[in-house]
């Protein structure tokens, strides 16, 4: 009995949800995917910083081809699969950001590591790879 009079002012399916999604929140969720599946070289293009570490020569083109692999995964009938390739390359920033992975964050980690690497601890016996006498 209880059941019956529950179900007469409890909706059975949920309505849309009214909050609106940008672009930005779409490019995001592909992004995920992409990331995990990591083909085409996904987070290589997405990681490179400069000349020396862009998978097809310049940061501005491996951009570019991060941005249509963004489009191609999304699918011909969504947003960003309707979207312009340029539009997607201007806004995938922000996606990038939220995770850590957009090319400010990830030229830090680097710099950083590069650091570390370089002022590691020198091995006992030896200062620039050269024995020295004690």
């Amino acid at each position: 009995m209880t059941t019956d009079i529950i179900n007469n002012w409890i909706p059975t399916t949920l309505p849309t949800s009214s909050k609106k999604t940008s672009l930005v929140d779409d490019i995001a969720d592909i992004v995920v995917a992409e990331w995990e599946k990591d083909a085409n070289d996904f987070r290589a293009l997405a990681a490179s910083t400069d000349t020396d570490d862009a998978v097809e020569g310049t940061v501005t083109i491996d951009k570019i081809l991060l941005a249509r692999l963004i489009k191609q995964a999304a699918g011909e009938h969504t947003r960003v699969g309707k979207a312009k390739v340029g539009d997607i390359a201007k806004v995938m920033h922000h996606a990038f950001r939220r995770y850590g992975i957009d090319r400010k964050s990830i030229a830090s980690r680097k710099a950083a590591y590069l650091a570390l690497e370089q002022g590691r601890a020198v091995e006992p016996g030896h200062i620039d790879g050269e024995p020295f006498a004690v």
